[in-house]
């Protein structure tokens, strides 16, 4: 009998080990449920970026996704979801329902995701005229390595969208002699809290070296069009603070 008694006091005392171990589980599984929805609070999925970006449902069918890819700091393409979001677009030979085609050739729409700070400061050096238009000429060069004669002009009278907005107005040549291309482009960088999305659009010349018509008021579409869609998908509450 003094041994059974033995048995089922061990017995309790397991049970009870047992029973404080799970609570000790459950208490830790909730924690780091709770700490996985205050960070989604902050930042959302590098994914979302992917679809906050504007794509060809958003273009009216006008243009294809030529490549989508994501970038790492030094902006060089990787495999997996990171912070930052690349979508180049180029128009479609035969348009939807025979309508004339856009004025841009080609689209490049970047979305970026940091502190509302960085954002912040990126788009106040940018719109500075000793600073933004070299940098943005020096990124053209390494997206562009063989563009030459590039010039580029800060747009003081850039509609303002989202939070802040800063566009340039650029040209370059490529190639030589006969071959020889003049490209006319814009671009404008549009920041929502710590959203910083790019929109880049060009297209060779127009008769005589002239810049196409409608460009720079289709560069003005298609930045509020991005604008609206960062703002409706991307609350501020979702959005990177400092």
């Amino acid at each position: 009998m003094k041994g059974s008694a033995r048995g089922i006091e061990q017995l309790s005392q397991t049970g009870r080990w047992t029973l404080l171990a799970g609570m000790s589980l459950f208490a830790l599984v909730l924690l780091a449920c709770t700490h996985g929805r205050a960070a989604q609070a902050k930042k959302v999925s590098p994914v979302v970026l992917a679809l906050l970006a504007l794509a060809p449902a958003d273009l009216g069918g006008a243009y294809t996704v030529a490549a989508d890819q994501y970038v790492d700091d030094d902006g060089q393409p990787v495999a997996r979801p990171t912070r930052e979001f690349e979508r180049r677009l180029v128009v479609k030979a035969q348009q939807p329902n025979g309508v004339a085609p856009p004025s841009a050739t080609n689209l490049l729409i970047t979305l970026g995701q940091k502190t509302s700070d960085e954002a912040s400061d990126f788009v106040t050096a940018a719109s500075d005229q000793d600073v933004g238009p070299a940098d943005v000429q020096e990124d053209l060069q390494t997206e562009v390595p063989d563009a030459r004669d590039i010039r580029t002009e800060l747009l003081q009278d850039f509609d303002t969208l989202a939070d802040d907005t800063v566009a340039f107005r650029l040209t370059w040549t490529q190639g030589s002699g006969d071959a020889a291309l003049t490209w006319h482009s814009y671009r404008v960088y549009v920041r929502y809290g710590g959203y910083l999305a790019l929109v880049a659009l060009r297209a060779p010349s127009a008769a005589g070296g002239a810049e196409p018509d409608g460009l720079r008021k289709q560069a003005e579409a298609l930045a509020k069009k991005q604008a609206d869609k960062l703002q409706a998908g991307a609350p501020p509450v979702l959005a990177p603070t400092s």
